[in-house]
């Protein structure tokens, strides 16, 4: 059984928003992300659900989009300071 459980309050999301609402959070303001568009055979649209796994195993988020991303940011500054690595 393959699950995508991706919790949104919105029923899509572009990868443009996510890295948009990333850098917000992070405080980064003159980041502009570059689109080649030149990968090839690729799915030009692809959409995450959690319908099965809600249906099929109860499951229910219990973090936000936001929360998440704040969550793994604060992560990954805690984990890159103790490596030595400046963020």
């Amino acid at each position: 059984m393959s699950l995508n459980c991706v919790e949104c309050s919105c029923s899509w999301r572009s990868f443009l928003r996510i890295v948009a609402l990333i850098c917000q959070l992070m405080g980064i303001h003159d980041l502009e992300p570059v689109v080649l568009d030149e990968a090839p055979n690729e799915i030009p649209h692809q959409y995450l659900s959690a319908e099965k796994a809600r249906r099929e195993l109860g499951w229910k988020s219990t973090y936000t989009l936001q929360e998440g991303l704040l969550e793994t940011i604060e992560w990954y500054r805690a984990y890159l300071r103790e490596e030595g690595v400046s963020a």
